[in-house]
């Protein structure tokens, strides 16, 4: 950390502008950094004003507690500033600034108190030294890069810097890392004038630090060693003209909606009559006469209503889109998840039909859509869940599958395991035995086979999982006899009455009996739902039983209906587009097509 000082206190100076009386009549709200102990542990923060004196504030504060929050920020009579942070054991951070915060000064004196959650201060703060921190964004020049950095064992990270510089000797920059799901972090900097080397500090949970030497001409990007935890790294940086600034700043995907917003969002609360309530939003295109209107359902895990990881939020972005296009929607967040109530961890994919069922109820007390052309677009396991809903409701006019599955749930686990460690390189080799052994749990659940059997078939699994890791050498031997040590005396458990009932559900016996319309999705590289192994059973199934399916395959999309080098999970972060546009058309258009045949 101590690096992290000498950084901290050349900034001090070579950043600095003109200093003024600190009595002075106000002329700014700037933005802060510094270091300062919090329970004894030196920690690296940056306060990031709205540039009102009043309002929120934006706190990198990187520690056990908290990563990254806005705060609130009051001015006081006296003319002290303060700045609330919330954290994560439910006590609050104090900043407070002197008088001398809102003058031309670039440091000063304050302190930092901790707060419990009664309210009672806990004497774990004290004095601050503050700096004058300017975002790399307010400088004159400004550059986004972005470099691969090689890890240990071959795996490969992603960094995005936005970097900033007055020309001379003050530097700052932002760093982003999708696979980490870090955005816009702020770095302290300094710029060596002549030779135009960058050297860049911040502090991810641990303090890390780049030096970065422009390359022969100024826009070829920078060589950089990147230094943390005693490790050091070569990077190259090369220029990247498509970060544009919103998206990287804000840590937005280049698909997220924006304003302005042609259609009006409603948040709402259903009723469920087993006594929970789902918390969600309704989507109304305006100007559009009782438009049709589409319910979302999730794919397997709780998740919100926009289906949001790694900064993608795959159903804003359909529901945005079909909007557009005057096709209204409702998406609410999982039984107990977000503003919905309910308890997710003891519903069974059928229980989830009825949430979904519970939604239709609700829409059809509207005046404002038409009630006859109310569907579902599910995803993943939100694609067994739809002809779950179908079946059972006949008000559901239509249904989108994306990626769903037609195989039971033992066949799905099992197929995408293998899948996805073929990707990760597994030889065939390695494989056999690994899904010899899954396969053969997966049989022993279908079976109701007794716990004991249960137990020792998942054990089996596990072990099988070690030494394919060792034969690919992903671990050592000691890792590999650690870790066979470890099971002797665990009791592994993978069991839950969720994972029962997935494994042993077959879809075809709901999709052979789907009497509305049905258009199913799936991608060449989905690794999670097979293609080759699900699309064709949907149709089929829907076919033979007379009703109407019609399927698209799209070449090297993957689950999440991006496209992709591999299809493998770990490049769902490092992808920014969200979802295809052509899928966004394809199914905006049959939408369309269904609700105008039916009038």
């Amino acid at each position: 950390m101590s690096g992290l000082i000498i950084l901290c206190a050349l900034i001090a100076t070579v950043c600095q502008e003109t200093v003024h009386d600190p009595t002075s009549q106000v002329s700014r709200v700037s933005d802060w950094s510094g270091e300062m102990l919090l329970d004894g542990v030196p920690t690296f923060f940056v306060i990031e004003s709205s540039g009102q004196p009043d309002g929120i504030s934006l706190v990198t504060l990187p520690s056990m507690r908290l990563a990254r929050a806005e705060a609130t920020r009051t001015l006081e009579e006296n003319g002290t500033t303060t700045i609330r942070v919330p954290l994560m054991d439910q006590s609050t951070g104090l900043f407070t600034l002197g008088p001398w915060s809102l003058t031309d000064v670039d440091h000063g004196e304050g302190s930092y108190d901790i707060i419990d959650f009664k309210s009672v201060p806990t004497e774990r703060g004290g004095v601050v030294q503050f700096d004058l921190w300017r975002a790399p964004e307010s400088m004159p020049q400004q550059r986004p890069v972005t470099g691969i950095l090689n890890l240990p064992g071959g795996s490969r990270l992603s960094l995005d810097l936005l970097i900033g510089h007055d020309g001379d000797s003050c530097a700052s920059a932002r760093l982003g890392v999708k696979a980490q799901e870090i955005s816009a972090f702020p770095c302290l900097g300094s710029r060596d004038p002549e030779t135009g080397m960058i050297e860049l500090v911040t502090n991810v949970g641990t303090p890390l630090s780049f030096q970065m030497l422009p390359r022969e001409t100024p826009d070829a990007g920078y060589t950089a060693t990147m230094s943390q935890n005693g490790m050091s790294f070569e990077i190259e940086f090369t220029p990247n003209e498509a970060v544009g600034e919103a998206p990287f700043l804000s840590g937005e995907r280049p698909q997220t909606p924006r304003p302005p917003f042609p259609y009006q969002a409603i948040e709402v609360q259903i009723p469920h009559q087993e006594g929970h309530v789902l918390a969600g939003e309704l989507m109304l295109p305006k100007g559009a006469d009782s438009p049709p209107v589409v319910v979302f359902i999730t794919g397997s895990g709780p998740q919100d209503r926009n289906e949001s990881l790694m900064n993608h939020q795959p159903f804003l972005v359909i529901a945005d889109h079909l909007a557009r296009n005057g096709i209204a929607s409702l998406r609410c967040d999982d039984r107990g998840v977000g503003e919905s109530t309910g308890d997710f961890s003891q519903a069974l994919t059928t229980d989830f039909a009825t949430d979904v069922i519970a939604q239709v109820d609700w829409l059809m007390t509207r005046e404002d859509i038409d009630l006859g052309s109310i569907g579902l677009i599910g995803h993943s396991e939100g694609g067994v869940v739809a002809p779950i809903a179908a079946v059972s409701d006949a008000r559901i006019a239509y249904i989108v599958l994306m990626a769903g599955t037609a195989v039971d749930g033992g066949e799905i686990l099992s197929s995408q395991s293998r899948r996805i460690l073929e990707v990760q390189g597994y030889s065939e080799g390695t494989l056999v035995p690994m899904m010899i052994a899954h396969r053969a749990l997966m049989d022993l659940v279908r079976k109701n086979a007794s716990q004991v059997e249960l137990e020792t078939g998942y054990r089996i699994l596990l072990e099988s999982q070690i030494e394919g890791a060792f034969s690919e050498g992903l671990i050592d031997q000691s890792d590999r006899a650690a870790r066979l040590k470890s099971l002797e005396t665990s009791e592994p458990e993978f069991l839950t009455p969720w994972m029962e009932a997935f494994i042993k559900l077959d879809p075809v016996v709901y999709l052979s009996r789907v009497g509305c319309p049905v258009l199913a999705l799936n991608g060449s590289h989905d690794v999670q739902v097979l293609l080759e192994l699900n699309l064709p059973v949907i149709e089929r199934s829907i076919l033979d039983a007379g009703g109407q399916v019609t399927t698209i395959a799209y070449p090297e999309l993957n689950h999440l209906f991006q496209r992709s080098d591999t299809g493998s999970v770990s490049e769902y972060v490092e992808i920014d587009t969200t979802v295809e546009p052509v899928v966004l058309d394809d199914i905006t258009r049959w939408i369309q097509d269904v609700v105008s045949e039916k009038e």
